[in-house]
């Protein structure tokens, strides 16, 4: 099987299947240190590219199935609700005018200057429309991630791995990124 999750992966997959006899929470955990774990929920196994779920990276993404043990809640602070509300809605129109307009100058060959001209237009609407979010600066549970505008949950309303717009990491990816570089340098 090749990895459908996202259109940078193309690595071989281990596949497993399980079936359910009524609905059920389930838990998988997977340990993969070394190398890059995607776990991905199919209705059927051979249904490539009808994920119902995907979970690309196990410490900054969440489907969000258990809020009370949020794999970040150590960060959320008292009263931020979880899931926590943006205007997604407004944000993902911008997006997919974006992804048009974006998807027009790939088909065209457009120019590396072209594409940031895009990229800078994009920041200027989107990185203010997202810090002027209510829970901007807190870390919760945002809709939207991993490629997915719904099921998947981000920790924070922005962070470079959303947008281009931040600087930095958002909290929790910099605390992935300090875990995996100690655990080469320790």
């Amino acid at each position: 099987h090749i990895s459908t999750c996202t259109a940078s992966l193309a690595g071989a997959d281990d596949v497993y299947s399980f079936t359910l006899n009524k609905p059920s929470v389930v838990t998988i955990n997977v340990d993969a240190d070394g190398w890059d774990a995607v776990v991905y929920l199919r209705s059927d196994c051979d249904a490539v590219g009808l994920e119902i779920d995907c979970q690309d990276d196990p410490e900054t993404i969440t489907a969000l199935l258990d809020p009370e043990n949020l794999k970040w809640k150590d960060l959320v602070e008292k009263g931020t609700p979880l899931p926590t509300p943006w205007l997604q809605e407004s944000y993902d129109k911008a997006s997919y005018s974006y992804q048009k307009k974006r998807k027009e100058l790939i088909d065209s060959k457009a120019s590396t200057a072209e594409m940031e001209e895009l990229f800078s237009k994009v920041k200027k609407t989107t990185a203010p429309m997202l810090s002027s979010e209510k829970y901007s600066d807190k870390v919760g549970a945002f809709e939207g991630a991993g490629y997915q505008a719904k099921g998947l949950y981000r920790s924070e309303s922005d962070c470079i791995m959303f947008t281009r717009n931040p600087q930095e990491f958002c909290r929790v990816c910099s605390r992935g990124l300090e875990r995996v570089i100690r655990m080469y340098t320790e």
